[in-house]
């Protein structure tokens, strides 16, 4: 995907009325255009990905922030832009199949407690951008004890 992708998605939701995927898509686009600046050039498929989740991340969290404060309609406007980003990342593990990962990695290694962050940084490295981090982090934690 490329920010021509996205300027494209852009131009649809303007077509469409869409007020919250325009909001969204012109945050979105604005962000990868900085960073683009800021590395000096192109921002490689990879890059643009990680961009995606840190804003999705951004979203999910604000949204339960919102929600411990009783803010229910900035949640759910939180919640929107976070779907709307989702349809942007692949398709996530659910917490079966990071157990799964986790079970299988823990059977070849023989990590322990103390090896939290080796264990960590293998299987981000194995299942990439198909996992949460948090949800990861907490399925390994509870493995690991």
């Amino acid at each position: 995907m490329t920010i021509q992708d996205f300027e494209q998605q852009l131009t649809r939701a303007l077509k469409e009325h869409s007020a919250t995927e325009v909001s969204t898509l012109r945050l979105l686009i604005s962000r990868l255009k900085n960073e683009q600046i800021a590395n000096g050039g192109t921002l490689s498929g990879e890059a643009l990905l990680k961009i995606v989740q840190s804003e999705y991340k951004k979203r999910k969290e604000s949204e339960s922030e919102y929600l411990r404060g009783g803010r229910n309609d900035l949640a759910s406007q939180e919640g929107e832009e976070a779907s709307i980003l989702a349809g942007f990342l692949p398709k996530q593990l659910t917490e079966q199949e990071v157990d799964a990962a986790v079970e299988q990695a823990l059977a070849e290694h023989s990590w322990t407690g103390a090896d939290f962050g080796v264990a960590m940084k293998a299987l981000k490295e194995q299942l990439g951008a198909t996992v949460d981090g948090a949800l990861l982090s907490r399925v390994l934690k509870e493995k690991l004890k």
